[in-house]
């Protein structure tokens, strides 16, 4: 996509782990309710050290 171009991505999106596989695929703008969620779950991994994306047992 052109660098003035962004792509939106909405539904479905529940978990850090997926906003993160979006945004890797070339999303720009990941549209979801679970916002906060999703900062939270991150917040935590990165207490944890987990690399972004990791995916926990």
């Amino acid at each position: 996509m052109g660098a003035n171009i962004g792509l939106k991505t909405v539904g479905g999106i529940r978990s850090a782990e997926f906003a993160l596989e979006l945004l890797n695929a070339g999303a720009s703008r990941p549209g979801t309710a679970s916002g906060v969620r999703i900062l939270e779950e991150r917040e935590a991994a990165m207490e944890r050290k987990e690399p972004a994306g990791a995916r926990r047992k």
